[in-house]
């Protein structure tokens, strides 16, 4: 009997864990880029969610420059980026759930005196460089975070398709 009991019980362990793998392994992040250089994350999960977390930063970003007659210059600075938008969740749900969250990208926090513009009257028009974004999900049974991260090496802030690694 004790046997019996051992078994059922290590079945029972056995299923949870398995249970447990597919709650976490139900992530999915997606990426592209809209507007005027926001960029747009778009997170899949299965299972039971609090909120998430996305974090986007820069990393050897430069500025394009261009005046009210259309002259092109490059910026003269490296620009600075981070940003971060926090979603909770409205309902806590199981099962498949969507959601998109918009964060502005560096060309829209970029000013063109941040970027080295020859002057006020020019604006960025385009940034290019690194994005690293990192995607935090906090499970709403257990609290646990579970972190997704990826490098876009070849940002370009006038295209719409982001190509993460």
């Amino acid at each position: 009997m004790k046997k019996f009991q051992l078994v059922v019980k290590a079945i029972i362990v056995l299923i949870l864990a398995l249970a447990t793998f597919t709650v976490f392994a139900g992530l999915s992040v997606g990426f592209s880029s809209a507007g005027r250089g926001s960029i747009i994350v778009t997170v899949t999960t299965r299972g039971d969610f609090d909120s998430f977390r996305v974090n986007v930063s820069g990393t050897n970003l430069s500025a394009t420059c261009t005046n009210p007659a259309g002259n092109i210059a490059p910026g003269k600075k490296a620009i600075s980026y981070a940003d971060f938008v926090q979603y909770q969740s409205p309902t806590r749900e199981n099962g498949t759930n969507t959601y998109t969250v918009e964060v502005p990208g560096p060309l829209v926090t970029t000013s063109s005196r941040a970027a080295g513009c020859p002057n006020d009257n020019w604006s960025v028009s385009r940034v290019t460089g690194t994005l690293n974004i990192n995607v935090s999900v906090i499970e709403g049974t257990n609290g646990r975070v579970r972190t997704f991260s990826v490098t876009c090496p070849n940002y370009d802030s006038s295209s719409d398709v982001i190509v993460c690694q």
